[in-house]
């Protein structure tokens, strides 16, 4: 969260409001937004139980996205991984839950290192 007085020392200035806020309120917030983007982002990846209660699903490829059912990734994680006879399925379906922890887990690393605090010595 940015501070009042830091705004509106920027604005006393003379900086007009539009430049205040790419320049000074962004980059002062720039840790706050970019952990509600993460965040937002691994709530998107993980968000299993509307999908399986809610969703049709369907595993062919979808060629009208707006009028068929269309696969995800939590469903399909579920079906294979849970409900297979065949193990080579079911090793799948943990590919695929391996391939959404290993995205979350790869934006937070890039995340990291891209928006490391600069330390000067």
């Amino acid at each position: 969260m940015v501070s009042d007085t830091l705004r509106e020392s920027v604005l006393a200035l003379g900086m007009s409001r539009t430049r205040t806020t790419l320049c000074i309120v962004c980059r002062s917030g720039r840790t706050g937004l970019i952990t509600g983007i993460l965040l937002a982002i691994a709530r998107a990846g993980g968000e299993t139980a509307p999908l399986l209660f809610t969703a049709m699903w369907s595993d062919a490829w979808p060629t009208r996205y707006f009028s068929q059912p269309t696969a995800n990734l939590p469903v399909l994680i579920n079906e294979y991984a849970t409900n297979s006879p065949y193990d080579e399925v079911q090793a799948m379906g943990w590919g695929a839950a391996l391939l959404i922890t290993a995205a979350i887990l790869g934006m937070n690393i890039v995340s990291r290192i891209f928006f490391r605090e600069k330390k000067h010595g």
